[in-house]
Formats: C-alpha cells, structure tokens, sequence
C-alpha cells in the first residue's frame, strides 16, 4: 500500500507480504523474488478470477485509501467553509431561478449538501442529466425550495468552474489591510513589522485591499520588498527580506497574517460526523468523483471539453506542494484522497497498459477460449503505450504553460 520508504511489512500465513509505505497514494501487486518469465508463467497457470482479483486489487488498495482517509477526516471533523451564498452571477441560472445573497445551500433533490466539495460534485452530475433539479435553501430562516434548469448551463473549463457555471459565488474571507499575527522568526518578524501595523503600500504601489496586497507580496521576485505601514498614527517603511517558497511556481513570502472584517464562525464552522455518518460521506464522495470523472471523459472524447482540463503529474506536484505551503493538514489528507479516486478510475480505463485494459484482454480470451495471437497482443500494447505517452507529452506541455503563465 502506498510508495516511499516502508513504515510496516508483515507476511501472512500464504507467504504473501504486506507493505505499508510512507506516502499512501497507490499499490502495488506482484509476484515478488520471481523473474518476469516465471511471473508470466505462474499469472498465466491461473483462474480467471484469480487473475481479475490481481490485475484489480491495486485499483481496490486506491479505493480503499481513499475511503480510510476521507471516513477519518469526515470522523475527526475540521473546519469547513459554510454553504452561503456572496450573491449570484447576473443573468445566470442561478440568479434565474431565484437564488439570492445570503441563501444557504440545504438540499439538491432532496439529498442534503455538506460541504463545497459535495456540492460541485452533484451540480456537475445534474448539469450532464440536463433535467430540472430541486434545490433548497435557507432563507431568514425558512426553507425554500427553487426549480433549477441545468440545460442551458455552459460547460466549465480551466479557467472556471461548475460554480461559475451555475452562477453562485459562495462566501468568502474578507481579511483587512492590519496585522493580526507576525509569525516568530519569519522574515517579517526579523524586519520590525508588528501586530496591530496597517499596511499601505508594497515598494511604493499603494494597496487597496487585502488580494491586493496578498498579490503583490506573492508575485514579488526582488531581493528585498519596502512595506510602508501606519503604526501609531505614523508611517514607517520597514525593509523586508523574503522567503521564496515553491518548487515550479516560486512565492514570496514574509509571514503576517491578518485580521477578517468579520467574524471567523460568520464563514466557517466546524463539523465533524459519526463513524456510520463518515463511511457513508465517504463512499458517496468516492461515487461521485467516479461519476464526474466519466462525465468529464465522455465531454474530452466528444470534443466538448479541451486537453487542457486535465492534469498530469508536474501540475499535481505542484498542487501537493501548494497544499504544504498553505499547511492544511486535512486539505493534505483530503488531496492525497482525490488523488487516489483519479489514480483508480484512470487504471480502470480500457487500455492494454492499464489495469482494465488488460482485464479486458482478459474477458475476451475467457469468451474465446483461447489466448490471442502474440502478434495482435504486441500490436496493442504498443499502440496503447504510443497513445499513452503521446498524452501524457501533451499534458506535461500544458502542466508548464499553466505553471509558468
């Protein structure tokens, strides 16, 4: 289970060993100590079912990595942002179907909404249904129930979202321009800034709003960065020197955080489940990441969706170090989840390189009742291993537009 340096092995009473690795993304069945030709000689001496239990318990082993890690974040809880919309896009459906600023997100036919993440999932299955929707809100305290029309929806893309495409902008953090923590022996920390600083202006650009700092500090390559802050009714300049974090895209940064013009518990409340409540979050989470994955291969191959939708391994390693950066530990747990469901589907395609591809092989020498010729098995995995490196060259190409844009 899982790559990386081995935490726990133990051998069951079939000779069989078990593997517990550091990083729990993935697994791995073989035939261990053996030499390939022998590996191939004792797979191919095996039943039918014995043969899917093996080409399919990598995909379970993903699954099940899955499900441990999102039943134990469900099971735990964490603090998650709430269901309540900032507004709706003018002229969208969202704005069409009566949804207004201040609504909670209750239920989708019926079917209670808990989180954001949930949420994009099932909006994503009804606009592919194209069929209307019942969507419940909460609204100054009473439940409204609003018809919703998907079919005239457009399709999101890389630079949007089923969000977007609906219309509904959900709550966000609006922080302040003052200090409210200077994180010990950061860069700022070094430099003199201080909790209670206001601050004005980036190397003499004046700042408006807290993005707008955040923006300017991030994207700030120089050596050394001047924040011109107001402390005491007075200005200072303080000369910073800041870390830069990132392995592809690097950052600045400085270390402050800063004060929410609103309070913490308006955005966020912490939610945590039973253990019965968790497994089935999970399980339902795991289906529609399933769901919307298909749902986004048939729109690739119909053409309706571009290659630049998906994400190859630069851009997910940049991800995962992003997630590092920001230190969210459960966001960390939660990403390695995805990963795990995406690694699963993708193995299950039907392609003689992948899992499926090689069970379907499989299935169709059961049916024949003969292995196929040498000659057409070579010509598939070749084909099979050319397409697949060809996109996997493709995503790469678009993995580091999409970095270094």
């Amino acid at each position: 289970i899982g790559f990386g340096r081995v935490m726990y092995q133990t051998k069951d009473k079939f000779h069989t060993t078990w593997t517990l690795r550091l990083w729990p993304i993935g697994g791995c069945v073989d035939f261990s100590g053996q030499h390939p030709e022998r590996q191939n000689a004792l797979f191919a001496s095996l039943s039918f079912y014995k043969q899917s239990a093996i080409l399919f318990a990598g995909v379970a082993t993903n699954i099940l990595c899955a499900f441990l890690i999102l039943t134990g974040c469900f099971t735990a809880g964490y603090s998650q942002k709430k269901l309540i919309l900032s507004g709706t896009i003018a002229y969208s459906s969202a704005a069409e179907s009566g949804l207004e600023q201040g609504d909670t997100l209750q239920a989708l036919d019926g079917h209670k909404l808990e989180n954001w993440e949930l949420t994009q999932l099932m909006l994503m299955a009804q606009q592919f249904d194209g069929s209307q929707f019942k969507l419940t809100v909460e609204r100054e305290g009473k439940l409204v129930d609003l018809d919703v029309d998907p079919s005239t929806w457009p399709l999101f893309d890389q630079d949007s979202s089923i969000l977007d495409a609906f219309g509904i902008m959900p709550i966000f953090d609006p922080f302040t321009l003052t200090v409210a923590d200077v994180v010990i022996d950061s860069p700022a920390d070094t430099a003199g800034l201080c909790q209670g600083d206001i601050i004005l202006a980036v190397d003499g650009e004046p700042v408006e709003s807290n993005r707008e700092l955040l923006e300017a500090i991030r994207n700030h390559t120089g050596p050394q960065l001047t924040i011109t802050a107001q402390r005491e009714g007075e200005k200072v300049d303080i000369l910073i020197t800041p870390e830069h974090k990132g392995v592809f895209h690097k950052r600045s940064y400085i270390g402050v955080r800063f004060s929410p013009s609103v309070p913490y518990d308006t955005i966020y409340h912490f939610q945590s489940y039973d253990l019965v409540t968790s497994m089935y979050l999970a399980l339902i989470t795991i289906y529609y990441y399933f769901l919307t994955s298909m749902l986004a291969l048939y729109y690739l191959c119909t053409g309706q969706l571009s290659l630049s939708m998906l994400a190859g391994p630069v851009f997910i390693l940049a991800q995962t170090q992003q997630f590092f950066y920001y230190q969210m530990f459960v966001g960390i747990l939660r990403w390695i989840a995805a990963i795990n469901i995406c690694l699963a589907f993708v193995n299950l395609l039907p392609l003689p390189v992948l899992d499926g591809g090689q069970w379907l092989i499989l299935a169709i020498e059961r049916m024949l009742g003969q292995p196929l010729p040498d000659h057409v098995r070579f010509w598939l995995f070749a084909i099979s291993y050319s397409a697949l490196l060809g996109l996997l060259v493709s995503i790469t190409i678009l993995d580091l537009q999409k970095l270094l844009a």
